[in-house]
């Protein structure tokens, strides 16, 4: 019996999230319409958007009352790896001003990848694969991001 206690409603919890995401940024994106730099094509794309989470998140609604997934929340093996990582995202994030997009997210996530492996082997090899892996990542992000869909990344203080 208190097995179950510790277990929660995962999906209702989810739905309520992203209810609260999707209102908080429809609330948002129709504040802009008193901006001057409105168009109104400008906000075809985020309400499509909007609007299929909202749909998405009232299916998963109706689903955590038929077949509810219950799990435990929150189960942490390895307190001291949670701490690296939050530190380490709070750090990625104020590095963006001073390194820019790219030098910071691959230090980062060479960074995270090296401490959060299990059995990572400290050799050359492993290292440079990761160097790479990271490399291939962060680039593909940032072009995926400034040239395809024209969302200007930060260049760090040279730029």
């Amino acid at each position: 019996m208190q097995e179950n206690k510790n277990k929660h409603n995962t999906d209702l919890i989810v739905t309520i999230f992203m209810l609260v995401v999707v209102i908080v940024f429809w609330i948002q994106l129709t504040s802009l319409k008193t901006h001057r730099f409105y168009v109104h094509l400008d906000m075809i794309f985020p309400q499509f958007i909007l609007i299929c989470m909202l749909v998405l998140s009232l299916i998963l609604l109706i689903k955590s009352f038929i077949k509810p997934d219950r799990k435990t929340l929150f189960v942490i093996t390895n307190k001291k790896k949670l701490i690296i990582a939050v530190v380490a995202g709070i750090l990625w994030v104020s590095l963006f001003s001073v390194l820019g997009f790219i030098i910071s997210s691959l230090v980062i996530f060479t960074f995270l990848t090296i401490i959060l492996e299990e059995k990572f082997e400290n050799n050359p090899k492993k290292i440079i694969l990761t160097v790479i892996v990271s490399l291939v990542m962060v680039l593909g992000v940032y072009f995926l991001f400034s040239i395809v869909l024209k969302v200007p990344l930060p260049k760090g203080f040279w730029a």
